[in-house]
């Protein structure tokens, strides 16, 4: 099962099956990248990297699906919270700020907004696992979802519940986002936890751990 706001399904083989826990939790990701869905997907094709999640969305708005919503994911280095989440990698369009762009902000909301209806979820966040808005770094020693993000947690709950009512979301809270920045080949970029490295290999990112 995806959401209808999927433009492109690409699932994963990275994934434990069918879920032992009802769908609870949201937990937001970033991609600690610029990748758009087609690449965050191959990522995720490669069963080495042990890494996937349900959706990502790219700059551009659209939303690739990873992991049908039935299946848990694995991205949050937390079984407890994957069995229980929906999981979502958000492209960063700018690597200084990990800020993300206006189109994947919205799309943020909406989707969140889709699966919470669904799901009979009532958003929150209070910074632990115990709301129904949880990140990754609350179960690893990772800054993910980055500080961008992970300081607009209140805002992002407070526009999915707007949209929820019925509402249109705020536009990004960006305040003075910067250009999009794409990683060029041979280029690196260091957050918490994870190295980014874009290599001249059919055009995909690569993601390796530190």
């Amino acid at each position: 099962m995806h959401s209808s706001l999927t433009n492109k399904i690409i699932l994963s083989p990275n994934h434990s099956g069918q879920r032992v826990c009802k769908v609870s939790k949201v937990t937001i990701h970033h991609m600690a990248g610029n990748l758009s869905i087609e690449q965050c997907g191959a990522v995720f094709q490669n069963t080495a990297r042990q890494a996937s999640s349900n959706y990502g969305i790219g700059s551009d708005g659209r939303v690739g699906c990873y992991v049908d919503e039935n299946c848990r994911a694995w991205t949050s280095s937390s079984n407890w919270n994957d069995q229980r989440a929906i999981t979502i990698e958000v492209a960063d369009n700018n690597l200084s700020t990990w800020s993300i762009s206006n189109a994947a902000y919205t799309k943020l909301i909406e989707l969140c907004a889709d699966i919470c209806r669904r799901y009979g979820i009532t958003p929150s966040y209070d910074g632990t696992p115990n709301a129904s808005f949880t990140e990754h770094r609350m179960f690893a020693a990772t800054s993910c979802p980055g500080p961008w993000i992970h300081a607009r947690m209140p805002q992002i709950v407070k526009d999915v519940k707007a949209m929820m009512a019925g509402s249109k979301p705020t536009t990004n809270q960006v305040q003075g986002n910067l250009p999009d920045q794409i990683l060029t080949v041979g280029s690196k970029v260091r957050s918490i936890g994870m190295l980014v490295e874009k290599v001249d290999v059919a055009n995909q990112m690569i993601y390796n751990s530190v």
